[in-house]
């Protein structure tokens, strides 16, 4: 191995992330070479993503999975949000 010797894991109960909306929703609509899901948005339909491996996925249901797999640990944030309280 090369370079400095990993960091020391410590709990991920310390560990904060700030993630918005449109910061997830970007990520699961990128190419899927970046890392994003394969998919194409319906006209129709502005925040669903109609995905070949899942079929069609919305940003509300992502948000609800997330809350329910994390509950009391995650919190999604509409960026409008995260400005207000950057800014206090």
């Amino acid at each position: 191995m090369c370079g400095k010797p990993p960091a020391e894991q410590t709990s991920l109960d310390a560990d904060v992330a700030i993630l918005t909306s449109a910061e997830i929703w970007a990520a699961i609509k990128a190419e899927p070479k970046d890392g994003g899901i394969e998919g194409v948005q319906p006209r129709e339909k502005l925040q669903t993503w109609d995905t070949v491996e899942y079929g069609p996925i919305s940003q509300k249901s992502i948000r609800s999975t997330l809350v329910s797999r994390f509950p009391g640990r995650i919190q999604i944030v509409d960026q409008e949000v995260l400005s207000s309280v950057d800014r206090k």
